[in-house]
């Protein structure tokens, strides 16, 4: 029956947006994964190069690197969010040049319908 069928499809339909969404989450993870162990180096190798250098950080003239450290482990931050903008960007062109590549199909690969009228089909 009719219901039946649409309640099939409609199965259909959630198992593909469930798998979607699972995939999307995954991938996030790892991504903030990334992202953590990047941030992480970050201050690993700052602390090293202050503990290498043997100073204190108290009005030394290593304020500049205080500050570019900082600096690096504000974008080392910020590299989680570019890379989920990077992959979020590249799901769109993907899906953008599906749809692209199926109306190419459908204007190449699929034979036309007959005429309305018969009058133009005699000519």
């Amino acid at each position: 029956s009719f219901v039946n069928d649409f309640e099939n499809k409609l199965d259909g339909s959630t198992k593909a947006i469930y798998s979607n969404k699972t995939s999307e989450r995954w991938l996030s993870s790892r991504l903030e994964l990334i992202g953590a162990a990047i941030a992480g180096l970050a201050a690993v190798f700052s602390t090293q190069v202050v503990i290498s250098n043997g100073t204190s950080g108290l009005g030394d003239e290593n304020d500049n690197f205080a500050s570019l450290a900082g600096l690096s482990l504000t974008y080392a931050i910020q590299v989680t969010g570019m890379l989920q903008w990077v992959v979020r960007s590249f799901a769109q062109v993907e899906a953008a040049m599906n749809s692209a590549e199926r109306v190419l199909y459908y204007t190449e690969h699929i034979p036309r319908e007959a005429a309305m009228d018969s009058d133009k089909l005699q000519t």
